[in-house]
């Protein structure tokens, strides 16, 4: 059985026809199921539960990496399948996985070829992209007793599950999802633009060509803290927020999820 949470954005009216599409699609191919569309007064959890005491196996998010973002620690927590059919701008998480946008993805839904992928885990909470500090004015502490400490230089500061770039040059150390490890990823002086027109779609992007220097360290298990004196919050997958200290480590294999021919897993 499938369950299908529809983001909020999409009820914008220039998804209706997709979704109407989408709708039709998935009950041809014989994989139709409730449709609940996401807002302030329901709850994911509550949604979720609900879905898996009916029977449900498979949960389909239909959104952008943002709407993952919002429903991945509730989807990690039950023996369910995670479903996706991307919409919108952001959906890096998809494409990555091999998945098209849209109606196109009914038919992968259909197919049902599965992966098992790492999820990272911050203070409990499950996380599928990265999560990224609101400054660099961090310490963290390795489970062997290293500790690394951001340049006063650094711009960014992410630990990586899912490589969220395209870069080339940066694949041999991209973060790959089925590695059992996430990835610090230290960014530092910003290269100078002499202009741009266009505007950031994604603040879970990262774009190493941007910045002169880049430090990528793999690890296992970490734990994140303020320096002295200083006030950090991290935003885990672009949604929620919590504060140091953090615990962080890996989940592997947590996820099973539905994946397309285009994979690059």
């Amino acid at each position: 059985m499938y369950f299908y949470l529809l983001d909020t954005f999409l009820q914008n009216k220039k998804y209706e026809r997709e979704i109407t599409r989408i709708e039709t699609r998935i009950t041809d191919l014989g994989i139709g199921g409730q449709v609940a569309r996401l807002n302030i007064l329901k709850d994911i959890n509550e949604l979720v539960h609900d879905a898996v005491k009916r029977g449900v196996s498979t949960i389909v998010a239909i959104g952008d990496d943002y709407t993952i973002g919002k429903i991945i620690d509730v989807v990690a927590r039950y023996e369910v399948v995670l479903g996706i059919i991307p919409m919108g701008d952001r959906c890096t998480i998809a494409r990555i996985l091999g998945i098209p946008q849209g109606e196109a993805a009914c038919e992968g839904l259909s197919r049902r070829i599965t992966e098992h992928i790492d999820l990272g885990v911050a203070n409990g909470f499950y996380f599928i992209g990265g999560i990224e500090t609101s400054n660099t004015d961090v310490v963290l502490e390795s489970e062997n007793g290293y500790r690394i400490v951001p340049l006063p230089t650094a711009q960014r500061v992410a630990i990586t599950n899912i490589a969220l770039w395209d870069e080339a040059s940066q694949k041999s150390q991209k973060p790959h999802p089925q590695d059992g490890i996430v990835e610090i990823t230290v960014l530092g002086k910003r290269k100078k633009q002499k202009f741009s027109l266009a505007k950031r779609q994604n603040s879970m992007i990262i774009e190493p060509k941007e910045y002169e220097d880049v430090s990528i360290i793999p690890i296992s298990h970490m734990k994140l803290e303020s320096a002295p004196g200083s006030s950090v919050t991290v935003i885990i997958d672009g949604k929620r927020v919590i504060k140091p200290p953090i615990e962080i480590s890996v989940a592997p294999g947590k996820l099973k999820v539905i994946v397309g021919k285009e994979r690059s897993l």
